[in-house]
């Protein structure tokens, strides 16, 4: 016999109430564990009905404390795959709360909604994006926007995607304001040069043949990491002598690339260049 859907789970502000009135830790570890909770609802509500969001000012007075905390935790959102939203001190928030998964109709719904609720308490801005543009589906513009709406920029932007078209993923790189860095593995249906924004700090491409030598030479960024290039170690050999001499690439703080011919880049990568045999260097 089925139990009604009302029988089974209580109200999730109730349950709320009910776990977080005692002692309540003003911790991030105490943000996590609520935020968990929440996640779980939606998972567990999105099964059975569209969409279930929650509205954080419901909650009892001591939850609705956690928004003076000074410390905040940095939010990552990311629609690859199945849609989740992250909360965590740190780069190690890969791990998502909760899982998204009633429906791409109505995913991005939950998501906008969960993440507003969220913010309301927290006062957190979306830190970091990860787009899978496979699974757009068609709404790519209208993620985009919301993503916009929600923060004027974001630190960190990953980007991912089999045969995504050259003008969904352009607008993506227009309309966005990224920072820190971003991270490109793709394969566009055309092998077009993309126009990256020069206000970022650290780019790394996976995956594209159109990288040239003249524009790893105009390059700004302090950070650069390409692989799946056609550059020769002659190539190499002519951007490695003008970051030495430095007459260009003064800001460079690494650089990583693959070899199309790793067995004479001593002899011609290097050529008249001096140089050491060391210990690989982890990218900072």
């Amino acid at each position: 016999m089925s139990i009604p859907i009302s029988s089974r789970l209580k109200d999730p502000h109730e349950v709320i109430r009910e776990n977080f009135l005692f002692n309540v830790n003003t911790s991030v570890t105490f943000l996590t564990r609520l935020l968990q909770m929440l996640c779980s609802f939606l998972c567990r509500f999105s099964t059975v009905i569209p969409f279930f969001s929650i509205n954080f000012l419901k909650v009892s007075k001591s939850c609705r404390r956690l928004s003076t905390i000074k410390k905040h935790s940095e939010v990552r959102v990311v629609f690859k795959g199945c849609t989740y939203m992250t909360f965590g001190n740190g780069h190690c928030c890969d791990e998502p709360l909760g899982c998204i998964d009633c429906g791409f109709e109505y995913r991005l719904y939950v998501l906008k909604k969960f993440y507003l609720d969220a913010r309301s308490v927290m006062r957190d801005e979306i830190h970091y994006v990860t787009l899978d543009m496979d699974d757009f589906k068609g709404r790519c513009r209208e993620i985009v926007a919301w993503l916009k709406s929600c923060c004027p920029e974001v630190l960190d932007l990953a980007v991912y995607g089999k045969n995504p078209g050259q003008e969904e993923l352009q607008y993506v790189l227009d309309t966005l304001k990224f920072t820190n860095s971003s991270y490109f593995y793709l394969d566009t249906i055309e092998d077009l040069p993309l126009e990256i924004p020069t206000t970022i700090e650290r780019l790394r491409i996976h995956n594209r043949s159109w990288i040239t030598l003249g524009y790893v030479m105009h390059s700004k960024m302090s950070g650069l990491a390409f692989n799946g290039t056609n550059l020769t170690n002659q190539d190499i050999n002519v951007f490695y002598k003008s970051w030495i001499e430095m007459k260009s690439h003064q800001n460079l703080e690494f650089f990583e690339i693959n070899l199309m011919n790793p067995e004479d880049f001593v002899a011609v990568g290097l050529k008249d260049i001096p140089y050491e045999i060391g210990s690989p260097i982890d990218e900072p």
